[in-house]
């Protein structure tokens, strides 16, 4: 079977052989059968690579490697506001007379979610790698170059240049954005939210922030927390809080692709629970039917307090018409 998402090839696990690469597999053919030439290749960290030599009449062939699983060939593009030295962009002094230049903490969260889409299987593109302010017109292009289906620009948020009270975490679509646009903003937001526990400030929208303007793809810009709060600031930090927020953006973007989430080898083994049937990965039609049905009710709040795993038992027993 094949299938698109985002415009790419999604080939699943029965028609691959496993630790091989049967070959080579064009993007958005339209008769939509996997064509092979060349021979097999040696497999490689990320298992997707793009040969931009190889071409036909219905755009790039894409070089797809597995280890026995199908690969979604998703791309990414990761914007790390501002630069290290970009003008104001800063927490207020510390006791200790120090700062953290707002890049700092957007620039360790960018590498995190690098590096944990490529455990989920995404291809990823760092728009803005440079320590200077990379203008804003030289990171759109480079993702809309790209074709990236996706576009996740990071910040920490500030209120005047003192410390205040103002606190929590926020995202920003473009004003304009269709429903696309605004289902992945949701789903970052959600995890972003859900993953630092900090106050949900919401989902809101602009129409003069030039990267949610002028990006080709379903683009958001999120907010980690205020570096003017002394609390949030002392969070942003730390390492511990920057890779908090760099999973919880992954673990949206992946509940918006519907890929499951890798959790990292090593790192913390936590069971993730979804309180409501909107926040389920997959499975909402059944859930939603045992609800309905009463065979599910929740806590005092409504709060179903469901794993991964508990849903997948759910779906095995409707199939089997146990249910």
């Amino acid at each position: 079977m094949h299938s698109m998402i985002g415009g790419r090839s999604l080939v699943l696990e029965e028609e691959i052989e496993k630790s091989v690469v049967l070959g080579w597999f064009a993007g958005g053919n339209p008769d939509g059968n996997r064509r092979k030439i060349g021979n097999v290749y040696p497999l490689d960290s990320i298992g997707i690579l793009m040969d931009p030599t190889v071409k036909n009449d219905f755009g790039s062939y894409w070089k797809i490697k597995t280890e026995g699983r199908g690969m979604v060939l998703i791309y990414i593009a990761i914007d790390d506001g501002h630069g290290v030295e970009t003008a104001g962009k800063r927490t207020p002094l510390f006791a200790d007379g120090t700062y953290m230049a707002e890049n700092e903490y957007n620039a360790a969260v960018a590498g995190f979610l690098q590096k944990a889409l490529q455990r989920c299987g995404f291809h990823t593109i760092l728009v803005a790698p440079e320590e200077k302010d990379t203008p804003l017109s030289v990171r759109v292009k480079r993702a809309n170059d790209a074709q990236a289906d996706a576009y996740v620009s990071i910040h920490a948020n500030a209120y005047g240049t003192d410390w205040n009270e103002a606190n929590g975490v926020e995202s920003w679509v473009y004003d304009k954005a269709d429903a696309k646009t605004l289902a992945f903003a949701k789903a970052i937001h959600r995890g972003l939210v859900s993953a630092s526990g900090r106050k949900d400030r919401g989902l809101k929208k602009s129409g003069d922030l030039y990267v949610l303007k002028q990006t080709k793809m379903p683009a958001v810009l999120v907010e980690g927390g205020f570096m003017t709060n002394l609390t949030e600031a002392k969070l942003l930090l730390s390492e511990e809080y920057r890779k908090v927020c760099a999973e919880g953006i992954c673990q949206g973007i992946c509940n918006y692709f519907q890929i499951p989430y890798q959790v990292e080898e090593g790192g913390e083994k936590e069971m993730k629970r979804y309180q409501s049937i909107e926040d389920l990965p997959y499975g909402k039609e059944i859930m939603q039917k045992l609800v309905e049905e009463g065979v599910l009710s929740g806590d005092e709040n409504g709060n179903l307090n469901l794993s991964e795993d508990m849903v997948r038992v759910f779906m095995i027993l409707d199939r089997k018409d146990v249910l």
